[in-house]
């Protein structure tokens, strides 16, 4: 019995150690993919918008590169990089202008920024 006991103990020991360095970098996060399309945006006030929002794409590149596309359909472009340890993001546009975002929440589908005093969340998909 004892020997089961301290196997049992050596086998969730080591269960333990492996399931600490799956987290994803907010770096990660938004450059997994090629391209995001909204599913669902939450608006400051509540309100919920799912129609037609899947024209709405974020591109990230590894390598720093930036594309926006929002709903009327101008495509914005341009470099990116974090700052204050992944939490702000800079974006330099290729038209010269300068914004800065606060990531308030980041998962493998949720995006929620702070801009201007104002939170948006997205939900997001990769783009096909």
């Amino acid at each position: 019995m004892r020997k089961f006991f301290g196997l049992f103990a050596l086998v969730a020991m080591i269960g333990f150690m492996s399931c600490g360095d799956d987290e994803k970098t907010n770096t990660e996060l938004l450059t997994q993919h090629n391209s995001w399309q909204a599913k669902k945006i939450t608006y400051p006030d509540g309100n919920v918008d799912e129609d037609d929002v899947d024209a709405i794409r974020y591109s990230f590149g590894s390598t720093g590169s930036y594309s926006f596309t929002p709903l009327t359909g101008d495509v914005v472009v341009g470099t990116w990089e974090f700052q204050s340890a992944e939490s702000e993001i800079h974006v330099d546009t290729s038209d010269g202008d300068q914004f800065h975002f606060t990531i308030s929440e980041l998962t493998d589908d949720v995006l929620t920024i702070e801009h201007a005093g104002t939170s948006i969340s997205y939900q997001l998909e990769p783009a096909n």
